[in-house]
């Protein structure tokens, strides 16, 4: 039972590390710009996902592609719019941590108030924390946490839940893999759970109900939480049979066989799902994509062969991409569309390659598709590659840059380039040496460079970016945040290690990240203008909270805190633990 789901994070974390290039045993430094290095692998941006596009602020312009000529017959454009109890006076936290608690730091939020008294135990939880999720009132977290200290990663771990402010800890199952969120209303979706470690559950805040007992190899629900596709006993985790069930009855309804794993799309509104089926017993296996609506009711796009990465633009668009895409030539590529309930048609949006193996960048209002081509017929190693916004209803197409970094040379790239999530501008990792960050505006004009080295990560709010910066001749480097429209500094770190985790707060006023050094502990630490050295929130060896993968890989995802900017969760191997901290944050 999803155990191919741990299998492949530890592949992953075995890669980064074993590619991981030594950093030396220089401790942290809080000051000093340094010259950027060269490191072709930093190429990882911020992932930004079709279904969590924010809509972006009212501007003033044109349509961006006017009057370009269209690869093909235009389409009309769809409708976007659509445990261990608490403890208590242990030995207090090591002197060299400034906890956020502490009497010289700034008081919390007023909100926040009803929390410190936790917040000033050494440890909520003598139990290491995998996992963190809050309930939308904040009236509790459950957290996931590592049963036997001694077991190793493949063990079973248990779920918890810990009621706010009092720290009345409640178990919930002693056999979980895996969690995540199942709608918005607090619900999750567990695997692993059972005496076997074979079922997939759900667990309402109250109590936990089995959904399926099959071997579940991969699945998506709808964002309302109300239907889940599984993909279940699938041949060496490739291929396997497609059921939907009904979370609230628990009714489980067959939809297709030979679905391969990973070419499941739901839509935003949950009325359509797509889904490849893949004639498995011919030499050259071919996939053909289908599409579901609400009551089941299928058809096939059977003229696209072999279409892959579908994915839902709206609740009336769906994108996709041929398999004839050969990269790094770049021929062969279709990007098409295709308005779901309209049968076997679909429209050519483009001929060059969108990246999907990261996702897909699609602008905040639905109407631009990024995609790149290499610069030459000759691809060698570092060769540039050409940028363009294509008009998502196949209208034609715009060059933003001519150099962009290859990122199909790299294993590492999960993103290279992206919209922010205002849509005004497009940042991207350069081919140049050093291989910088550049923005360029989405209507066209010159790239601008915001870093010299280094990868990035874009904010909720569109208007900043986090850099990821790397010294030339030592190690080390810089974390900012910074005005995508100015390149300004808002904030900025210095440090003689790597940072792998940043989690911008407050309206991009602050921001939150993991610190890394060979010579000493990884430390969590707070950056504001009230705090421009940072405060260290909490320190250890090893984090199960913060997995330590080489800052080369990009940045690994967003250090998690209640929706409120209230606190944050520590997972410790230090004094006063191991255990779990419950942290405050300034303000």
């Amino acid at each position: 039972m999803l155990r191919w789901r741990r299998s492949i994070l530890l592949l992953a974390a075995a890669t980064f590390a074993c590619g991981r290039t030594t950093t030396g045993s220089r401790s942290a430094s809080d000051g000093g710009d340094a010259a950027l290095a060269d490191a072709t692998a930093d190429l990882a941006g911020a992932a930004d996902g079709v279904a969590d596009l924010a809509s972006p602020e009212p501007r003033d312009t044109a349509s961006p592609l006017a009057d370009l000529s269209s690869p093909e017959a235009s389409s009309p454009l769809p409708d976007a719019s659509s445990p261990d109890l608490p403890t208590a006076d242990l030995a207090a936290p090591d002197a060299a941590v400034r906890d956020a608690t502490a009497a010289d730091t700034t008081p919390p939020l007023a909100g926040c108030a009803a929390l410190r008294k936790l917040a000033e135990q050494d440890l909520l939880l003598k139990a290491r924390s995998n996992e963190i999720h809050f309930a939308p009132d904040l009236g509790h977290v459950v957290l996931r946490v590592r049963a036997d200290a001694s077991a190793g990663t493949d063990a079973p771990d248990r779920l918890v839940r810990v009621d706010l402010p009092s720290g009345a800890v409640t178990p919930i199952v002693d056999t979980v893999y895996d969690a995540e969120a199942l709608g918005t209303q607090g619900a999750l979706l567990l695997f692993g759970t059972g005496s076997q470690g074979k079922d997939t559950a759900v667990y309402d805040g109250k109590s936990v109900r089995t959904l399926t007992s099959a071997d579940v190899c991969d699945h998506q629900a709808t964002r309302d939480g109300s239907r889940l596709f599984v993909l279940h006993d699938c041949i060496d985790e490739a291929v396997g049979d497609l059921d939907v069930i009904d979370v609230a009855t628990g009714q489980s309804t067959p939809l297709a066989k030979h679905v391969p794993r990973g070419s499941l799309a739901v839509s935003p509104g949950g009325g359509w799902v797509a889904f490849a089926t893949r004639t498995v017993w011919t030499d050259e296996p071919v996939d053909t994509l289908n599409v579901a609506d609400s009551s089941n009711a299928t058809y096939s796009l059977a003229s696209q062969r072999d279409a892959v990465h579908p994915a839902f633009v709206s609740e009336s668009l769906l994108v996709f991409r041929t398999a004839k895409c050969s990269m790094p030539s770049g021929s062969g590529c279709e990007v098409r569309g295709h308005v779901p309930g309209t049968g076997d048609i679909s429209y050519l949006i483009d001929t060059r390659d969108p990246g999907a193996f990261g996702g897909y960048a699609i602008s905040p209002d639905r109407t631009l598709l990024l995609t790149a081509e290499p610069a030459s017929a000759t691809v060698v190693s570092g060769s540039p590659a050409r940028l363009y916004a294509a008009s998502i209803d196949g209208t034609g197409q715009r060059l933003l840059a001519s150099n962009l970094f290859p990122y199909w040379l790299s294993s590492m790239a999960v993103r290279a380039f992206a919209f922010d999530a205002r849509g005004q501008y497009v940042l991207y990792v350069s081919s140049d040496s050093p291989h910088g960050v550049y923005a360029v505006d989405v209507l066209g004009g010159s790239p601008r460079n915001l870093s010299s080295y280094g990868t990035f990560q874009l904010t909720a709010t569109g208007g900043s970016v986090v850099l990821f910066e790397h010294n030339v001749d030592s190690n080390g480097g810089r974390v900012r945040l910074a005005e995508v429209a100015s390149g300004t500094d808002r904030l900025s770190f210095a440090t003689g290690g790597d940072i792998w985790i940043a989690t911008p707060l407050a309206g991009d006023q602050a921001l939150l990240f993991v610190e890394h050094t060979a010579a000493g502990p990884s430390r969590l630490r707070f950056l504001s203008s009230a705090y421009p050295d940072s405060l260290v929130l909490g320190e250890w060896q090893e984090s199960l909270l913060a997995r330590q993968y080489p800052s080369y890989a990009g940045p690994q995802g967003l250090y998690p805190v209640d929706p409120t900017g209230c606190f944050t969760i520590v997972d410790t191997d230090l004094a006063p633990g191991p255990g779990t901290r419950l942290v405050l944050l300034p303000k």
